[in-house]
């Protein structure tokens, strides 16, 4: 019997901004957004360590992780995996700054500080300065081939939906923004996709940050772009009928 729910994903689902524009982080954000309102209507513990400017490849490393370090828990564990945009990645290192944000403090699990997310041109202000060269060249260069990043979003999915088979675990797929690219030159890594437990999973129409867009939720006036809490009410209810509704005691 399920009693807890995983939660893991970027800063959409780390409820980014619901606080207000430019609060990229902090507890109330996480209490509020989408898949906190889903554990309260299921009445399940609840852990979120969605990483804001996190990429899908964070998203499998730390989920893999804290299954393997959380053994007896994850027995009684739904994991709700909302997968990002695909042009991302990790940056690991071995030093920081003294001054260094702790971005980290907000969430209940991190297996390795001393990793930074990566984006075409951009990353986080609070990198060490000894590494920002290097990723000003990497962020200038190395998001250059779209199909190298398309099959690393699909790898992603494939290896953490084998690594939860595997183990037996439940766990539902969503789209937190975009959604896989289905044009031929991907035919072989879709056919490996499970869509039973991975809805809309090449639908950007229904990834949350596009879909609440398309229902009239603005993000105007968000520092950051990210959307306000009536749209994680209404992604909630959206989710609560076509995932988790089945897991309700009052269904069951």
């Amino acid at each position: 019997m399920h009693s807890h729910l995983l939660v893991n994903g970027c800063s959409h689902t780390a409820g980014s901004e619901i606080e207000g524009s430019g609060v990229g982080e902090g507890n109330y954000n996480r209490q509020n957004c989408y898949a906190a309102q889903i554990a309260k209507k299921l009445n399940w513990e609840y852990t979120n360590i969605a990483m804001p400017g996190g990429s899908n490849d964070y998203i499998k490393r730390t989920t893999m992780l804290w299954i393997l370090d959380n053994p007896e828990r994850a027995k009684n564990t739904h994991f709700f995996i909302n997968w990002t945009g695909a042009e991302r990645t990790e940056y690991f290192y071995d030093n920081w700054d003294n001054n260094r944000y702790n971005l980290n403090k907000f969430i209940p699990y991190t297996p390795d500080k001393k990793v930074l997310h990566l984006h075409p041109q951009h990353y986080p202000d609070w990198a060490p300065k000894a590494w920002r060269k290097n990723l000003d060249i990497l962020g200038d260069h190395l998001f250059i081939n779209p199909v190298q990043w398309q099959i690393n979003r699909y790898m992603n999915i494939i290896e953490l939906q084998s690594f939860l088979k595997a183990n037996n675990f439940s766990y539902t797929f969503r789209n937190s923004l975009q959604a896989c690219s289905n044009t031929k030159r991907y035919k072989y890594y879709a056919s490996k996709i499970d869509k039973q437990n991975f809805l809309y999973w090449d639908d950007e129409s229904y990834s949350f940050f596009e879909n609440c867009l398309a229902q009239g939720h603005s993000v105007e006036g968000q520092m950051y772009w990210h959307h306000r809490l009536p749209a994680h009410t209404y992604w909630a209810d959206e989710l609560w009928e076509s995932s988790f509704k089945l897991y309700s005691s009052n269904h069951l």
